[in-house]
């Protein structure tokens, strides 16, 4: 092999420090996001530190809460009866309270992290004073009913207004079958 001359001296030196200068560019690109991301795995980490801390610190009442949803959190072991169950207690609170169906229908079961829910959209009238008090005793703590979407609309005949819900109750989640 034969002695570089100057000028291919020259263009291997610059050639050398291009490419020392790129990989040093690629290096602190990577450091950089490395360091992005720790200083981001940080901040996680010290947000689930600050919220095992708060659920450590109300131990006693998250202990409570969860002897209350054991306690009184209806279970469910069947879909079809638990649908059955919350088209009933529609039913006959709204007659006790003087309110007319006119539609009602179910809407698919859903499995929550929490919970199992079944839902039904309702369709009735009666006086507004009646509906807010059939909302009150349906959605009362220990029914675990809710109320997803409503639409209120005046009726032709006064007092009388049209509303539309859709209710759903939660139920516990039964343990998974050996």
């Amino acid at each position: 092999m034969r002695p570089l001359n100057k000028k291919e001296k020259t263009l291997a030196a610059i050639l050398s420090l291009l490419l020392i200068a790129y990989l040093h560019w690629w290096g602190y690109g990577e450091w950089q996001s490395f360091t992005r991301n720790l200083k981001q795995r940080e901040i996680d980490l010290n947000a689930e530190k600050n919220a095992a801390t708060i659920i450590l610190e109300k131990k006693e009442l998250w202990i409570e809460r969860q002897k209350f949803l054991s306690e009184k959190q209806p279970i469910a072991k069947e879909p079809d009866l638990a649908s059955a169950d919350l088209i009933d207690a529609i039913q006959k609170s709204a007659e006790v309270n003087q309110l007319k169906i006119s539609d009602i229908a179910l809407q698919p079961t859903q499995s929550l992290p929490h919970a199992f829910q079944t839902s039904a959209t309702v369709k009735l009238t009666g006086k507004f004073e009646n509906i807010v008090q059939w909302l009150y005793q349906l959605q009362g703590p220990e029914n675990f009913t809710l109320l997803i979407r409503s639409s209120i609309k005046s009726d032709p005949n006064p007092p009388q207004v049209l509303a539309e819900f859709e209710i759903a109750r939660w139920y516990q989640l039964l343990p998974p079958k050996p």
